[in-house]
């Protein structure tokens, strides 16, 4: 039996572009990165059997309820819930294959994830003005996650006391197992949060260790180590990394592994899902270690 496309009916372009905000801005954008974050989430639920997709449908629909209860409360119109509700996708017969539900399951998560982070970009955009705080300013607080852009600078410094030049933040990237493609996505992403990245492959110098590589780069704020299951760190060079670094600031990506997990020495294993996933939860460790994200920039 062939699939047919479904298209639900959607809200007028017009309704969308007119509708208002009733409540704060910063908090406007604080509720939709919650909305956000919680369907990341459920998208990055690993789905093999029936019971899987059936769990992921459960917390996918509670989650649609809360996205479209939620837009509903932050304006003045239900045009831009009914906007996010609807999405294209496909009836697939009965006996179809599971791999199909499963991928339309994913497609569906793709399209609602974009669509709110539409929304929040349009809300961003907005002038600071245009928000009428329904609440005290703590409220508004976004400590975490989509940093507010119009935050009020922090007050000048008296001319006096002219601080030092800021030095370059810079990470190192150690590469264990080669994978150009992987490579080249953790490079633009540490690029795009404004480090500077030192890539030390172990083939790089045949004459010199990873520690001795690592030596040559006096100031750095983290490491990233790229590595296989089939080809893991040495435990030496790994315990180098760590002791100079810290261990709150030495993080293990590898295209193997399937969730997220911490090792016996107490190190943070990322998945580089290819829905990148793992840019949120990097950037987040990162914060988390005192770094300064911008975490605006992860989207």
């Amino acid at each position: 039996m062939s699939v047919e496309l479904q298209a639900p009916p959607q809200a007028s372009a017009a309704a969308v572009a007119s509708a208002k905000l009733v409540v704060a801005r910063n908090e406007a954008l604080r509720l939709i990165k919650t909305q956000i974050e919680r369907g990341l989430e459920i998208k990055r639920a690993k789905i093999r059997y029936v019971p899987d997709l059936e769990r992921a449908r459960e917390a996918k629909g509670e989650w649609t309820t809360g996205v479209m209860r939620m837009l509903k409360g932050i304006y003045n119109t239900g045009a831009v819930a009914d906007e996010c509700q609807a999405w294209h996708g496909k009836v697939l017969p009965e006996y179809a294959d599971l791999n199909l539900f499963i991928e339309h399951f994913y497609d569906e998560m793709d399209q609602r994830l974009r669509k709110l982070h539409t929304v929040w970009k349009r809300i961003q955009e907005l002038p600071e003005e245009v928000a009428k705080p329904l609440s005290s300013p703590a409220a508004a607080a976004n400590p975490d996650f989509f940093e507010a852009a119009t935050t009020p600078p922090p007050a000048a410094a008296p001319a006096s006391a002219a601080a030092p030049a800021a030095r370059p933040r810079s990470g190192v990237f150690v590469v264990y197992q080669h994978d150009p493609r992987a490579q080249t996505a953790v490079r633009e992403f540490c690029t795009k949060l404004g480090f500077d990245i030192a890539e030390i492959a172990q083939d790089a110098q045949p004459d010199a260790t990873i520690a001795a590589q690592l030596d040559q780069h006096s100031h750095l704020d983290f490491g990233l180590i790229l590595s296989r299951a089939e080809n893991p760190p040495k435990p030496f060079e790994l315990g180098y990394c760590v002791g100079r670094l810290g261990l709150k600031r030495v993080f293990v990506l590898s295209a193997t592994d399937d969730k997220l997990s911490v090792d016996e020495h107490g190190l943070l294993h990322i998945p580089l899902d290819p829905a990148d996933g793992w840019q949120l939860h990097l950037a987040r460790q990162l914060k988390r270690a005192g770094l300064e994200i911008d975490l605006n920039r992860v989207f």
